[in-house]
């Protein structure tokens, strides 16, 4: 077992770091992948047949707000396979709260403008009864329309500190900034690596903005920084910039770059006779990462999928019966859309008999308001408690992994920051 820094629970104490809002882009989609075809695939999984015993009445909707499209949408590859299954399962056996659910899917396109549309079509579309978030890089433009509207955001993934933790009825269950970052220097601290190294992508500046965050932690934790080296995903080698890992002595080298630039980087690391780890957490996490980087470690802000506990067994049990393959689940974006449906079905059915028959928004948000302390059985980072009508706290903890040689481990028991993280 690993250990678990301080309490299960998340501590309240937050790291004083100010400025560098555009880290949601390093931490969700490490800068995007090379291509931008992931959703070219979109809808085609093969779902398992409809059983007879469907639920009837009028359907609890759910506005599914994703980016599919543009070049950071890679990140989202595994998403609509897994809420379609979910989706596809929960009708089959008897719906949410004894109703038909149905997801619609509206792609943002990373692109504001497009972002605000759908998110005011959800608004304005009374048959919508919650929204969920699959798009970091337009959050925030959306997150106070969104709020004041009285449409809930029943969760997805999301890192912007001005809308997680800021807004009414953004009701969050992945770990939330700055722990998204911490848990980098952490995962680096539990495979033994005392210097460790950042490699942000060249192109984006963002991919820079949470170096602030990164060298607070690791001085926080007694590491030693040795530096930070641009990558161009473009460039034919990186023989240059790992011997400059190697000559400052890095045991550790945060990815900030795209799964496929990663690879390459590694593998000519590891040309150079670099001997130590890679490290990837949150949305950077994805199957290209994992299984081709010999030393990979992180965080993951939503449950691992590979680990043995029952409730992970019955979500990759429905993944198989739905015909969902693990290159598609096999990342924490797909198992926080698991999760967040979950949650959302167990809420509506413990409150089946407060709901209309039409189900209402200010009945949803009612519902999440009776929400405390709750893991989905572990299948969420901590203990969780809602209020209605008020922002949502902090989701501090996470689950560490390793990958070496493609064999994932790690825990079921989440990791808490420890204190040097969070006072202050």
């Amino acid at each position: 077992m690993r250990q678990a820094w301080g309490n299960r629970r998340a501590r309240r104490g937050r790291t004083a770091i100010v400025g560098g809002l555009a880290v949601v882009a390093l931490v969700a989609t490490a800068c995007g992948d090379d291509d931008d075809d992931s959703s070219a695939d979109a809808g085609t999984t093969e779902p398992a047949a409809e059983s007879a015993d469907q639920p009837e009445g009028t359907a609890i909707r759910v506005g599914i707000f994703i980016d599919e499209s543009s070049v950071q949408s890679a990140t989202n590859a595994g998403v609509r396979p897994v809420l379609e299954a979910w989706e596809a399962h929960t009708n089959n056996e008897g719906g949410v709260a004894e109703r038909p659910v149905e997801l619609v899917f509206e792609d943002t396109r990373a692109d504001a403008p497009t972002a605000t549309s759908i998110a005011q079509g959800f608004i304005d579309d009374d048959s919508i009864d919650a929204m969920v978030v699959f798009d970091p890089s337009t959050e925030a433009a959306v997150g106070e329309l969104v709020s004041g509207s009285g449409l809930p955001v029943v969760g997805g993934v999301g890192y912007n500190p001005t809308v997680w933790g800021a807004l009414p009825n953004w009701f969050g269950i992945t770990t939330s900034f700055p722990n998204v970052v911490n848990e980098q220097l952490i995962s680096a601290q539990e495979v033994g690596a005392e210097v460790v190294a950042q490699a942000p992508c060249a192109e984006v500046s963002s991919c820079k903005a949470a170096a602030p965050v990164f060298e607070a932690a690791g001085e926080a934790l007694g590491l030693q920084l040795s530096g930070s080296i641009d990558i161009a995903s473009d460039a034919p080698n990186y023989t240059a910039e790992c011997l400059q890992f190697i000559d400052d002595g890095a045991e550790f080298i945060q990815l900030a770059v795209n799964q496929a630039t990663g690879v390459r980087l590694a593998a000519d690391c590891e040309q150079q006779d670099y001997e130590g780890w890679f490290g990837a957490s949150a949305g950077s996490v994805g199957p290209e990462l994992y299984s081709d980087v010999s030393r990979l470690t992180g965080g993951l802000n939503a449950f691992p999928w590979f680990v043995d506990a029952e409730p992970v067994q019955q979500f990759r049990d429905v993944m198989d019966d739905q015909g969902v393959s693990e290159d598609e689940y096999g990342t924490p974006v797909a198992t926080a859309a698991w999760a967040t449906m979950e949650l959302f079905r167990s809420t509506l059915d413990a409150n089946a008999d407060t709901l209309s028959e039409d189900v209402t928004r200010d009945e949803v948000v009612a519902a999440y308001g009776t929400i405390a302390d709750e893991t989905l059985d572990g299948l969420l980072p901590q203990p969780i408690t809602f209020q209605a009508d008020q922002p949502a706290l902090p989701v501090d903890c996470f689950w560490l992994y390793t990958a070496e040689d493609g064999e994932l481990a790690g825990d079921f028991e989440p990791t808490c920051p420890p204190p040097e993280l969070t006072s202050g």
